[in-house]
């Protein structure tokens, strides 16, 4: 089978197909951060039981070793977690680009055609979407939280608090005098990684067929508590989740914004919506009770673990085709337009549909991300 691509997006479907790739991403994370966990508790329990003495104690000196080898598999395990977390933000914030070339792809060449203003379409390579991404990066990195730290900060004091929880749990078991089996049990539980979560994961990004699923077979279909965390894992993925859906939001609101086709946004509640919260109460006094607002009105996320999204409300296609004709033609302003032909390089023909950056919509809202190891 081949790959779906951005051609295989329905337009009207476009904005649902970027939550399903932003949602897919979430559950890649928590998998593969459940993962990651879980074989350094291992590693950590091996290290730890392999230090004690022949009654099953640790010593001064089991001590001193169990420290360094903890210390080691943990500065290994955030040593490969911090830059692949950084490259999915990264990816997160490049999704919503796809979003824009199938408007331009499906909507404004189309629009062009009828107005009479259509030439050949130049491929374009990633210069065009380059800057926008590293201005978004740029801006979430300087965002602020509640707590008053930044980004850099709070991955700062992921590493040293999960580092001297560690060693806490190390020294304050041996003060005790517990066995190195309980402290190693012990240590698996501050670390916080649930042993079926991957699995659970995995089986939900490969999709089941309608044919499995009439035969009974639910499994990743149901949610349950194998990917709910404590200790570090839960800290490492409120994070990680939070940044995510944050940039995400932030380069989504920034596409809507550049495209002059667009009236208003919509803001939508997740499929996956628990609970009545700020989120409703922000749909509900939007333009007749919808969740409508000017673009750029609403910032999203709306709170931690915010999962609602945006939806274009667009221009009366007849009113779009006419306004792009006195555009094209120079007999009428429009500087939306001409502010989005400078964003896209200068040439609103041009193939956005061949930048490398969009194609992370179609990639995580279709393939599997395990097969791209």
């Amino acid at each position: 089978m081949s790959k779906k691509t951005l051609a295989d997006i329905p337009l009207n479907r476009v904005h649902q197909t970027q939550q399903k790739a932003i949602l897919r991403m979430h559950l890649y994370v928590t998998g593969e951060t459940h993962r990651r966990l879980s074989e350094t508790a291992d590693k950590m329990k091996v290290a730890v039981v392999g230090a004690a003495k022949a009654d099953g104690t640790l010593d001064g000196l089991g001590l001193q070793r169990a420290q360094r080898a903890l210390t080691r598999e943990w500065n290994a395990w955030f040593a490969q977690w911090k830059p692949w977390f950084e490259d999915l933000r990264t990816q997160a914030a490049s999704i919503p680009f796809g979003t824009l070339a199938v408007y331009q792809q499906k909507m404004l060449k189309p629009a062009l055609k009828k107005a009479d203003k259509i030439q050949e379409a130049k491929s374009t390579i990633d210069f065009v979407f380059n800057p926008q991404l590293e201005a978004i990066r740029a801006a979430a990195d300087k965002r602020i939280y509640k707590d008053g730290l930044k980004l850099s900060q709070r991955v700062w004091n992921l590493n040293t608090d999960a580092l001297r929880g560690i060693e806490q749990t190390l020294d304050t078991g041996v003060a005790n005098g517990m066995s190195a089996w309980d402290i190693a049990a012990e240590l698996e539980q501050y670390l916080g990684a649930g042993q079926d979560c991957p699995r659970w994961t995995r089986t939900r990004l490969q999709s089941l067929t309608k044919t499995d699923i009439a035969g009974g077979d639910t499994t990743g279909l149901k949610s349950g508590d194998a990917c709910a965390g404590q200790g570090v894992a839960y800290k490492a993925l409120r994070l990680a989740r939070t940044e995510i859906q944050a940039i995400h939001a932030q380069a989504a609101s920034n596409v809507m914004q550049a495209m002059p086709w667009v009236e208003k946004e919509q803001v939508n509640l997740s499929p996956a919506h628990p609970e009545e919260d700020v989120c409703d109460d922000v749909i509900a006094e939007g333009d007749g009770g919808e969740g409508i607002y000017d673009k750029g009105t609403i910032e999203l996320p709306l709170h931690p673990n915010c999962l609602c999204f945006l939806t274009a409300v667009m221009m009366d296609e007849t009113a779009f085709v006419d306004g792009l004709r006195g555009w094209v033609n120079g007999t009428d302003a429009w500087p939306e337009m001409d502010a989005f032909e400078k964003l896209v390089g200068g040439d609103v023909n041009v193939d956005l549909t061949t930048s490398q950056i969009a194609q992370h919509l179609p990639q995580w809202a279709f393939e599997d991300p395990y097969s791209w190891d």
